[in-house]
């Protein structure tokens, strides 16, 4: 692979992957762009990967590398070590990396900069280190699709500056810390989905505005109705997935906010009936309630019967489903 660099703006991870997976390297001649450093550190990272997209960027007045993106790559064995001598990083993506291996290593302890994480679809493994703590200027926290293991950290809540965490996909277990109602006000993504988390959801997490927040796929218990709330002052579309728990609440009390886009408590264990307000959320694209205990007449109007799911429940009945009786 060529040491040339190519020169993008900051992406979200997942927006970041999918140009990743459709569009072939992009490179271009600017060798004095990094210093000699960062440039030599550059040149011993991409030797150790086969890749379609090696991507860096430099300041243009520091001349340090400040963000680097692999994607669709083929290592063997762990994270190099020459990238935590990058320390001017501020965001670091690693997307689709074949058999990259063994536990998040110590020196990414060290890139105290980073304000963007990223490791997504590898063989990582083992459990969320203390070091990560030191990272407090992170913003973003992405290890989805790996084999991470092992509690959650209680310690995530104390960097300070957390907009959004993806930790789907992988084997953590145990219970979602009572640590994690005390993140900073940004946080508005949270997805823990897909894992063997266990417990009750802690009710000070409705303290949040989340735009997204998927805990589906799990094995949590009791209310979760402090996560569905009409707060006003959150703005754009709301997605919220709690499907495939053991979730038992009333949903006739709870009161859905004007903007929700996205609900599934499909496969749990909720009762009541669906609130008559379901039908003035005209941004619903997504209504699933299916395989739960609710009971009564399901509201008709707005956009419930395009979006929404109702089959195997109690005694559910009208418009998708059979008429009352």
């Amino acid at each position: 692979m060529t040491d040339q660099s190519v020169s993008v703006t900051v992406l979200h991870p997942l927006l970041l992957l999918l140009i990743s997976s459709s569009l072939p390297l992009l490179v271009f001649s600017d060798a004095q762009i990094c210093t000699p450093h960062d440039q030599r550190l550059l040149q011993t990272i991409n030797k150790s990967f086969d890749t379609q997209w090696f991507d860096y960027r430099c300041d243009p007045t520091t001349k340090r590398v400040t963000q680097l993106s692999i994607s669709q790559a083929t290592i063997s064995g762990g994270i190099p070590p020459a990238i935590g001598k990058l320390s001017s990083l501020e965001s670091l993506n690693l997307f689709v990396v074949n058999n990259l291996t063994g536990p998040i290593p110590s020196f990414i302890g060290k890139l105290r900069n980073l304000k963007q994480f990223t490791i997504y679809s590898t063989n990582i493994s083992g459990p969320i280190p203390a070091f990560l703590s030191r990272l407090t200027k992170l913003e973003g926290l992405h290890l989805s699709n790996n084999q991470l293991s092992g509690p959650l950290p209680a310690f995530l809540s104390d960097l300070p500056k957390l907009i959004w965490i993806n930790l789907d996909n992988n084997r953590f277990s145990g219970s979602i810390p009572h640590s994690f109602g005390k993140f900073n006000d940004s946080l508005t993504v949270l997805d823990l989905s897909y894992n063997q988390l266990s417990g009750k959801i802690p009710e000070s997490l409705g303290r949040f505005n989340f735009q997204m927040i998927y805990l589906s796929n799990n094995k949590l218990v009791g209310d979760a109705s402090m996560l569905i709330k009409a707060n006003e002052t959150v703005e754009g579309g709301i997605r919220i997935d709690l499907s495939g728990n053991l979730l038992n609440f009333n949903l006739s009390k709870v009161s859905f906010h004007r903007n929700l886009m996205y609900l599934d408590l499909s496969r749990n264990r909720i009762w009541g009936t669906i609130p008559n307000q379901i039908t003035e959320l005209s941004f619903l694209d997504y209504f699933n309630v299916s395989y739960n205990r609710l009971c009564g007449k399901i509201p008709f109007g707005g956009r419930v019967q395009i979006a929404g799911v109702f089959d195997h429940n109690q005694c559910l009945c009208g418009s998708p489903l059979p008429e009352c009786k």
